[in-house]
């Protein structure tokens, strides 16, 4: 049997969804592999350079307003978007 860190990974980089855990700067720390390909990134290594509440194309698409939301009231919220890729 798995173990739940196991499980819990394994989720995460087979999700469709795009998973983005950033500090409480908004400098990113992990992404999975849906998250690679909407923030048009090569590796999980590149992303490290980006900050979701600075970067220019989240902040005119409203996606750094969810995520100071999120750092400043320590929540968890979905956020659906309707671009494809997006660059810092």
């Amino acid at each position: 049997m798995a173990e739940s860190g196991d499980v819990y990974r394994l989720l995460v980089e087979q999700s469709p969804v795009g998973i983005v855990v950033t500090d409480v700067e908004g400098r990113i720390t992990k992404v999975n592999p849906s998250a690679l390909e909407t923030l048009g990134s090569p590796s999980e290594e590149a992303t490290r350079q980006f900050n979701v509440l600075t970067m220019p194309n989240l902040r005119q698409a409203g996606v750094s307003a969810v995520f100071e939301r999120v750092l400043r009231d320590n929540c968890v919220e979905r956020l659906q978007t309707s671009y494809s890729s997006v660059s810092s």
